[in-house]
């Protein structure tokens, strides 16, 4: 090999090196929170109804606690970087606070085939703005699956209740 394929190769080889070792460097995304804010109500005057905007409602108007109520209003929709503790504003003046516990990575474990998806440990609180030396109002921990929406319910709002749709985005 003359010289210049020597050093050609050497600096190809070095280049990969750094391309590689900048890839590990790189800060992993931080996943978001996305938050839609629903108004429930049982209006035995008329038909329900449901928002046209809120996609899985109507996947679940059949089960407790959906089918206590037939009209579903959205009041809200947010995505919140996860990378610190999340706090929102409720239409009832309460706050929801989401903070990001951890991440349980994919397990490529035999039992599963390596299925198993990633997943978020959420801690999530719903207290009264004005009293920060009261007790939360509502305190709840989640493990959820990206993408996949959970619900909190129980807020009482205007004859209905709030209904908060959470859904983690990687």
């Amino acid at each position: 090999m003359n010289r210049r394929r020597v050093l050609g190769a050497l600096l190809g080889a070095s280049a990969t090196v750094a391309v590689m070792g900048g890839a590990r460097a790189a800060t992993p995304k931080v996943p978001s929170l996305e938050l839609i804010e629903i108004h429930a109500v049982q209006n035995d005057a008329g038909p329900g109804s449901i928002d046209k905007q809120l996609h899985e409602v109507p996947l679940h108007t059949k089960e407790k606690p959906f089918s206590s109520y037939n009209v579903f209003k959205q009041l809200d929709h947010k995505t919140l970087p996860l990378d610190k503790p999340v706090s929102y504003s409720l239409a009832n003046g309460r706050t929801l606070t989401v903070t990001l516990g951890s991440v349980v990575e994919a397990d490529a474990g035999v039992a599963d085939g390596g299925t198993r998806e990633k997943r978020y440990q959420l801690d999530t609180q719903i207290s009264e703005p004005a009293d920060a030396g009261k007790a939360p109002f509502l305190k709840a921990h989640f493990t959820a699956s990206a993408n996949e929406p959970f619900w909190v319910w129980g807020q009482s709002f205007q004859g209905g209740t709030l209904v908060l749709e959470l859904v983690v985005r990687p």
